[in-house]
């Protein structure tokens, strides 16, 4: 019998709240695990080789190194970990920046858990 491989998520964004919010609301999903929180690009870079996740979600504006510069450094040092863009910006030009940069999509943060966990899975499966 196989094991169920779940995927692990980093979460990257200077709102504490919003990282506590998503940490309590993904333990209902048995298939994606949290295994840390960053509050900026910085951070993100320096937990990826550590934590090794599958998929990180990315917020664009935040302090010390943003999230375009962090997804352009990660999709070139770990082309296996996949960045989908958690914003709240509707701005396109930075959409299409960070897409420009490695982002496998973008998602609004004022989403419903369920739409951030399905985006989930769909980077995943389209990366297989």
């Amino acid at each position: 019998m196989s094991q169920l491989h779940s995927t692990r998520v980093l979460v990257v964004d200077d709102d504490d709240l919003l990282q506590l919010r998503l940490a309590a609301l993904f333990e209902a999903f048995a298939d994606l695990e949290i295994v840390g929180q960053a509050g900026n690009g910085q951070e993100a870079i320096d937990m990826c080789e550590r934590l090794q996740p599958d998929v990180i979600l990315m917020d664009m504006n935040m302090p010390v190194m943003d999230g375009v510069t962090a997804t352009r450094i990660i999709c070139q040092q770990y082309p296996h970990i996949y960045v989908l863009v958690l914003t709240i910006s509707s701005s396109l030009n930075q959409i299409m920046e960070a897409i420009r940069a490695g982002a496998r999509g973008y998602i609004r943060k004022n989403v419903l858990i369920a739409e951030i966990a399905l985006a989930i899975r769909a980077v995943i499966i389209k990366g297989k």
